[in-house]
């Protein structure tokens, strides 16, 4: 009688958290706005807190990739961006028309005019707001499940490499401007 071995691929990766230790807000944040049924709010997301209602904003922004147009650039999978979002590049502004995520690679985001300097290696910011907190837990957005609320973390260590793009607009040396608690390392 012989022995078969059979192979098994399980999906991993880096945490985002450094020991997966994070300090959380007491209470859950609810989400401002809409997104796609399903989308994944990933740990890690920025986000920006308003402590009188108890909500939470995410802080998007988009990394640009080579290829692409200043109407149409390519972008990092994982932008949070929504069509109709406002958004800016230095003075630089627009809204975004519409969202291609066909390519495995990397989304193509449509503005309905062009953005002056969105060009590889900048970061499309989506409003003025700093984040001074990060979602906590991973959440699925489901308008099924009546409000959404998201787990705000409040310090910590995050890998940058592997978490939600930074923008070098949002932080101060390696940690955030509105929440030194949170550093962004590199291991």
């Amino acid at each position: 009688m012989a022995i078969v071995f059979e192979k098994t691929k399980v999906k991993g990766g880096f945490p985002i958290f450094w020991r997966g230790e994070f300090a959380g807000l007491p209470g859950d944040f609810k989400l401002k706005g809409t997104y796609p049924e399903g989308t994944k709010i990933p740990k890690g997301t920025p986000i920006k807190l308003d402590f009188d209602n108890m909500e939470c904003s995410i802080c998007k922004s988009a990394r640009v990739l080579s290829g692409g147009t200043t109407t149409a650039p390519h972008v990092k999978k994982g932008s949070m961006l929504q069509v109709g979002d406002a958004v800016k590049v230095g003075e630089s502004n627009s809204t975004v028309k519409s969202i291609d995520t066909k390519n495995a690679d990397y989304d193509v985001i449509t503005f309905a005019a062009a953005v002056t300097g969105a060009t590889e290696g900048v970061d499309v910011l989506s409003d003025d707001n700093l984040p001074d907190a990060v979602v906590e837990t991973d959440m699925v957005y489901s308008a099924n499940n009546g409000f959404q609320t998201v787990s705000a973390g409040y310090a910590g260590i995050i890998l940058k490499d592997v978490a939600y793009p930074v923008p070098a607009a949002w932080l101060q040396g390696y940690s955030l401007k509105n929440n030194p608690e949170i550093k962004y390392v590199r291991q």
